[in-house]
């Protein structure tokens, strides 16, 4: 009698863990597989069509040299290639329109203080600013720039320039202004 009621009692706890794991597999939802659960024995192949680039030319890296120690001198953050979506945006965050016009613009330096308040976007025009799609593109940065309250400085060495003046122009008319 005994081995009876404790082979029920067996069957019963086998047939509740059974439901239990069947109902906690259903629960959890397939993955569909995906890079990081594929196997791991597959060989990548590389992709061919890409190429590493440098970030500056050789003009901008050596007006980047020229600059930075006087950025440096005069408490001043430089950052390079931004984004000119990163520095201004459409008024109406929905015109996407305007939004497409400045998303894949760059300018070669922005120029912040030490508080990163954008003091002066600074563009060096070697010879492809020369070009007529490139002298309208810069007319519009330009234009839009000077619309947002933000100076920009064009030159084409800017060791042959009054850089650091200038610089030192804008830090204190930004610092007076409100």
């Amino acid at each position: 009698m005994d081995s009876i009621v404790l082979i029920i009692i067996l069957s019963i706890v086998i047939f509740f863990a059974y439901k239990f794991k069947k109902a906690r597999v259903k629960a959890e939802p397939k993955q569909k597989p995906n890079k990081s659960t594929q196997r791991k024995d597959k060989i990548v192949q590389p992709i061919k069509s890409y190429r590493p680039r440098y970030l500056l030319s050789l003009n901008e890296k050596s007006q980047y040299n020229y600059l930075k120690p006087i950025t440096d001198k005069l408490n001043l953050t430089l950052f390079i290639k931004i984004r000119l979506a990163d520095i201004i945006e459409p008024a109406n965050k929905k015109d996407y329109s305007a939004f497409n016009k400045i998303k894949s613009k760059h300018v070669d330096f922005v120029v912040c203080s030490s508080n990163l308040k954008i003091v002066t976007v600074i563009e060096i025009d070697d010879n492809s600013h020369k070009k007529s799609n490139r002298i309208d593109r810069d007319s519009f940065v330009d234009t839009i720039l000077n619309n947002c309250g933000i100076n920009i400085i064009h030159s084409y060495n800017l060791t042959t320039s009054n850089i650091e003046e200038q610089l030192i122009t804008l830090t204190t008319s930004k610092i007076t202004s409100p």
